[in-house]
C-alpha cells in the first residue's frame, strides 16, 4: 500500500509533456483550437508543454501568449472527408523530430490524429532517450478526433498500422462517434473526453456587436465552407424562413476565396432576380477569433447545417457557452452535444424546410430561446469548460504513468 502511495506521489509531478500534430495554427479549426487550450491550460498548472507541427502557408500566426512551439516542415493541404485535411511535408521533419523526442526526457508524448502520415506518426515511432534505457517512464497518448465511416488508406494499411497502435499507452476518443470510427479498423480502452470551450472568454455578458440590429431576428453561422458544413443548405432554408419570419437576417462568416464559390453562385443568381433573400444575406468574411464571441452573443440564433464528418462539433458549444440556442443537423456527433428541445434543436440533415421550420420555432418564441440559451451556457460550465476537461486529461496522463510504472 506504502508502495503505491509512493508511486502516485512521484507520478503526481510536473510534467513535459509534447504534443505532435500534422493540423495547428495558424490553420483554424477544431483540432487546433483544443492543442491550444489544453496547452495553456497545462501550463498555467506548472506543467512544460512543447508542441510541434508545420508551418502554416499563411501569414497568420498563432494566437498571442502560444510560446513553446516547434515548427517541423510545412502544412500542405489536401481533399478529405469532404473537407480539407494537412499533412506535413519537408525534406528534415523525420530527422527533426526524432531529435526533439530522443534528446529530452519526455513524461507524454501526446498525438492528434494518431494515424495522419507524419508528425503523429513519428511520435508514435520514436521513444524518449531515458525511456529507452530504462531510466524513465513516458506514456504515449493518442487522441481521435475525427468521424468517418470508410477510409480507403486504412484499409489498405490496416495490418502496418497495427503496430504504432499497439504502442500507444492511452487511447482518447473525443466523442463516441470518433471512437466508433476508429474501432472499426482498431479495437482498444478508449477514454471519452470532449472537447473544451474557454467559459470565460465565450461568455452571456459581451457587448453586442454594433451592425446586429436587435429590431433584426440575427441568425449566425460561422465555419468553413467546405461541403460537409451544409453553409448552401442554410442559404436555401432562408426563402422558407422569411416568408414567415420578414425580419430574420442571416450573418455568415467563415470561408475563403475558394470554397466560397457555391455560396457565390447561389447569391448572384438571387441578386439578378432581385429576389428580397439577397437583402437580407450579409457575408462577413473573416472573423478575427478575438471577436468571434460577440458574434455568437449578438445573435438570437445560432446554426450548423453539417451533412455529416463531425464528431464533435466545437462551435455548438462555443455559442452554448454565449447563451445562444443553437439549430444543428441531426448528425452523430452534434447528437452527442445538442440535447434536442433543451439547449437546442436538431433537424434531419440537408432538410431545408425542416431547418426552416426549428429556426422560425424559436423566432416565435422568444422565451424558449431564453430557457434554451440558459440551459446551453449551464450544461457548458458543468461538462465543457477548459477547466473540467484538463482536469480529465491530466487525471487521465497520470494514470496512465502510474500502470506504466508498475509494468
Amino acid at each position: 500500500m506504502d508502495h503505491v502511495s509512493s508511486a502516485v506521489d512521484k507520478m503526481r509531478r510536473k510534467l513535459k509533456i509534447l504534443i505532435l500534430s500534422d493540423v495547428y495554427y495558424p490553420t483554424p479549426g477544431g483540432v487546433s483550437e483544443h492543442i491550444y487550450n489544453f496547452a495553456m491550460n497545462m501550463r498555467n498548472r506548472g506543467h512544460r508543454v512543447v508542441i510541434v507541427a508545420p508551418r502554416g502557408l499563411g501569414k497568420k500566426k498563432s494566437p498571442d501568449g502560444d510560446f513553446d512551439v516547434i515548427r517541423a516542415g510545412k502544412a500542405i493541404p489536401f481533399r478529405a472527408n469532404k473537407s480539407v485535411a494537412k499533412v506535413t511535408a519537408g525534406l528534415r521533419v523525420y530527422w527533426e523530430v526524432k531529435d526533439i523526442i530522443r534528446n529530452y526526457d519526455w513524461d507524454v508524448i501526446h498525438t492528434h490524429g494518431p494515424f495522419a502520415p507524419v508528425m503523429p506518426m513519428l511520435g508514435q515511432k520514436f521513444d524518449s532517450r531515458a525511456s529507452l534505457i530504462g531510466e524513465h517512464v513516458t506514456a504515449k497518448i493518442a487522441t481521435f478526433h475525427a468521424s468517418y465511416r470508410k477510409v480507403l488508406p486504412y484499409e489498405i494499411f490496416k495490418a502496418y498500422l497495427k503496430k504504432p497502435f499497439s504502442k500507444i499507452d492511452g487511447l482518447i476518443a473525443v466523442s463516441e462517434e470518433a471512437k466508433k470510427s476508429v474501432e472499426q479498423y482498431f479495437e482498444g480502452d478508449f477514454a471519452i473526453i470532449p472537447n473544451g470551450v474557454n467559459s470565460e472568454f465565450f461568455n452571456p455578458e459581451l457587448k453586442r456587436i454594433e451592425n446586429f440590429d436587435s429590431s433584426d431576428f440575427n441568425i449566425f453561422f460561422a465555419g468553413r465552407f467546405d461541403p460537409r458544413k451544409g453553409v448552401n443548405y442554410l442559404v436555401k432554408s432562408f426563402y422558407f424562413i422569411l416568408k414567415f419570419v420578414p425580419n430574420a437576417k442571416l450573418w455568415i462568416g467563415g470561408g475563403d476565396r475558394y470554397r466560397k464559390l457555391g455560396l457565390d453562385l447561389i447569391m448572384a443568381r438571387l441578386k439578378a432576380k432581385n429576389h428580397e433573400i439577397a437583402k437580407r444575406v450579409e457575408y462577413l468574411k473573416f472573423i478575427p477569433f478575438s471577436q468571434l464571441p460577440r458574434y455568437f452573443k449578438s445573435a438570437d440564433v445560432f446554426c450548423s447545417p453539417a451533412i455529416g464528418g463531425e464528431s464533435f462539433g466545437i462551435v455548438l458549444i462555443e455559442a452554448m457557452s454565449c447563451g445562444t440556442p443553437v439549430v444543428a443537423s441531426d448528425i452523430p456527433g452534434y447528437r452527442e452535444v445538442v440535447s434536442d428541445g433543451k439547449d437546442g434543436l436538431l433537424f434531419r440533415p440537408k432538410d431545408i424546410k425542416d431547418l426552416a421550420k426549428k429556426i422560425v420555432f424559436l423566432a416565435q418564441n422568444p422565451e424558449v430561446r431564453k430557457k434554451m440559451g440558459f440551459a446551453g451556457r449551464e450544461k457548458v460550465l458543468a461538462k465543457y469548460s477548459w477547466d473540467k476537461v484538463t482536469d480529465i486529461i491530466e487525471n487521465y496522463y497520470y494514470d496512465i504513468l502510474i500502470q506504466k510504472s508498475h509494468e
